[in-house]
C-alpha cells in the first residue's frame, strides 16, 4: 500500500565510506538502522510502511481527505 501523504523522517549517516551506514528516525521516535545501500532502501520502505499502518490503526483512513 502506498501513502498519498508525505512521510517525514530524519536520516543520520554515520559513514560515507562503503558500506554506508546510519539510521532513519521518524517524529514518533521509531527508528530503523541500516548498513549498505540495499538496507538503506529497505529501511525507507519499512519506515513508510510503518507510517501507513500506524495511520490506519489510529482510525484514520489514508484515503480520506480532511
Amino acid at each position: 500500500m502506498t501513502s498519498p501523504l508525505p512521510i517525514r523522517f530524519a536520516c543520520q549517516i554515520d559513514s560515507l565510506e562503503e558500506p554506508i551506514s546510519g539510521r532513519l528516525e521518524d517524529g514518533d521516535g521509531r527508528f530503523v538502522a541500516f548498513r549498505g545501500w540495499i538496507e538503506f532502501a529497505v529501511a525507507i520502505t519499512d519506515m513508510a510502511r510503518e507510517d501507513v499502518e500506524s495511520t490506519t490503526t489510529r482510525g484514520v483512513s489514508i484515503n480520506e481527505r480532511p
